[in-house]
């Protein structure tokens, strides 16, 4: 027996067979010089592989029901984005005539060219977006060989062996294209495991949305695993099991099961109310990124939506979003939420995300992109893009109880230039006839040490505040969480960090002004009782730890000895 450590996706335990998919995932090709007349074909030959691919990510949107998986849809409308009108496409157009050379080794060259640019920046965005483009060229050089030549080379893993897989089976491949994981979903994949891609990329949200077990970033797959041998993917702990024997098995098993029995018991938890054992209410949110994620957030017991991530709506995009775009996805959650209260993130974007104007320019490059024009300096900056996003939100709070909360604010004077904007804002509504909420909550993330340090002064202008634990905690200590070489110096419990949250706290409940914690801080049961303590009563965490902090809750007592 055998483990292999990755990074897992979801939190379940899979059993099952292994099917190994052989690597497709060569960009070694062959440099054909051509003469000056087989130009136009060879551009040709590109074009067409471009619009055959482009008609496949248009099949997968019409035939597999995204419209109920929002995330995944704006993805594979990310790709057709980058196909369709990108430096890649154009570049590799260029080479073609540039060099009198062959479609495939001008997609390389291309290729190579903005991977070196990608690979300036030091951020696992920028990473994550290389890897779409190293994705859209494997399609693409797939669809070359059956343009303009007799052979034909079948990498794409639904090609090869789709109508051959077991009906279930886990699925070890170097990688996975994101257009086949919805047909391997259909086909009866329980999971997967994969060398390429990290938490962050494009396969693992996906892996997400589908609530697909995976592990990713794992090595020596192909090496160590035998076809159709039977495996334990753990996708909690990030771990891939070959070769158990009998009593690993049965342990794992006895795991599986316990899940499922904890799982029906939180769910038990979902209708009571949340008080500790002293009846002190508490309340409890989710934070989500997308607005079909309210309807989980209501399943898994949320009073609310602390922190609706507006970012989706622009990543990704052939153009900026309209204020119907905006209002629209703003009310479908308002909707979904039925009176709850909702709290919207004004756009919290940096040069660690692609805009859509960044897609057919060069890219906006900015070497510490977290201490640069991010968030509410972006805004400030690009004054039309806030107030077409905040004439939205506005507009959506007419139809239930909603409150803007502005990022990464430093000091009172940002606050102030808000307000002038949303004041703006809501000038423009009346003239137009248009119905909002004229008392609506105006409050700001709490995520860097000037902030907390400086919270008495910021309280007088805010409605409400909000701690955002993974930014300040980032920001406090000068580490990358993300980067693995410093991501173990990430402590919460970081004398610093206490001070900090503690200062807060105890600021804002002075000066009675609601205070909220809605960083990964909050879903961290090992961390409730101490939040209690210092007196924080409003939560936001992701929806998939609300039962579980509910459970801690109910068990908690605030007026209890307690050892930090």
């Amino acid at each position: 027996m055998f483990s292999l450590q990755g990074k897992g996706i979801g939190n379940d335990i899979i059993i099952g067979k292994a099917r190994v998919q052989s690597n497709y995932s060569n960009f070694d090709v062959q440099l054909k010089v051509i003469s000056e007349k087989y130009i136009p074909s060879e551009e040709i030959r590109l074009e067409e592989a471009i619009a055959d691919l482009d008609n496949d990510l248009k099949e997968i949107i019409a035939n597999y029901n995204l419209n109920q998986k929002e995330d995944f849809r704006n993805l594979i409308e990310s790709h057709r984005l980058i196909l369709n009108d990108s430096l890649l496409v154009k570049g590799a157009l260029h080479q073609i005539t540039k060099n009198k050379c062959n479609a495939e080794w001008a997609l390389v060259q291309q290729l190579e060219m903005l991977s070196e640019q990608f690979d300036k920046i030091k951020n696992n965005y920028f990473r994550e977006r290389k890897h779409d483009l190293e994705q859209l060229v494997l399609q693409l050089l797939n669809k070359l060989t059956s343009i303009g030549n007799n052979d034909t080379q079948n990498s794409n893993v639904s090609k090869q062996s789709a109508n051959k897989l077991d009906p279930k089976y886990i699925l070890i491949a170097k990688d996975i294209l994101v257009t086949d994981l919805p047909k391997l979903e259909q086909q009866g994949i329980l999971g997967f495991a994969i060398e390429n891609g990290s938490p962050t990329s494009h396969i693992a949200i996906l892996a997400r949305s589908l609530e697909i077990p995976s592990i990713v970033g794992i090595q020596s797959t192909k090496q160590l695993i035998l076809q159709g041998e039977e495996i334990i993917l753990d996708a909690e702990c990030g771990v891939l099991i070959t070769g158990a024997d009998k009593e690993v098995l049965s342990n794992y098993e006895a795991r599986q099961k316990n899940k499922y029995i904890r799982k029906e018991k939180l769910q038990s938890l979902k209708h009571i109310e949340c008080e500790t054992t002293d009846k002190v209410k508490i309340k409890l949110m989710a934070n989500i990124e997308q607005p079909e994620e309210a309807k989980k957030a209501i399943d898994n017991g949320a009073v609310g939506i602390g922190l609706l991530r507006s970012e989706f709506l622009f990543l990704n995009k052939n153009a900026m979003p309209t204020e119907e775009e905006h209002y629209n996805a703003y009310l479908n959650v308002l909707k979904t939420m039925n009176g709850k209260p909702v709290t919207i993130r004004t756009l919290d974007y940096g040069a660690d995300k692609l805009m859509p104007s960044d897609t057919s320019k060069s890219i906006n490059i900015e070497f510490n992109p977290a201490l640069g024009q991010r968030a509410i300096r972006f805004c400030l900056a690009n004054i039309q893009l806030f107030l077409t996003q905040l004439r939205a939100i506005l507009r959506a709070s007419f139809h239930g109880q909603t409150s803007i909360l502005l990022p990464l604010i430093t000091h009172h004077d940002e606050i102030i230039k808000c307000r002038e904007i949303i004041q703006s804002a809501m000038v423009e509504l009346s003239s137009r006839g248009q119905k909002f909420d004229k008392d609506i909550k105006i409050g700001a993330m709490i995520e860097v040490p000037s902030a907390a340090i400086s919270i008495s002064e910021l309280i007088p202008y805010l409605d409400f505040a909000s701690l955002g634990t993974n930014d300040l905690i980032q920001y406090t200590l000068a580490i990358d969480r993300t980067n693995n070489k410093v991501s173990n110096l990430y402590n919460p419990n970081h004398p610093a960090i206490m001070k900090l949250i503690e200062h807060v706290v105890s600021s804002c409940k002075s000066k009675s002004c609601p205070v909220s914690i809605c960083g990964e801080l909050a879903g961290d049961t090992n961390q409730t009782d101490y939040l209690l303590k210092i007196g924080l009563r409003n939560f936001s965490m992701n929806y998939t730890e609300i039962l579980k902090v509910k459970e801690k809750i109910l068990k908690s007592k605030v007026n209890s000895s307690f050892n930090q």
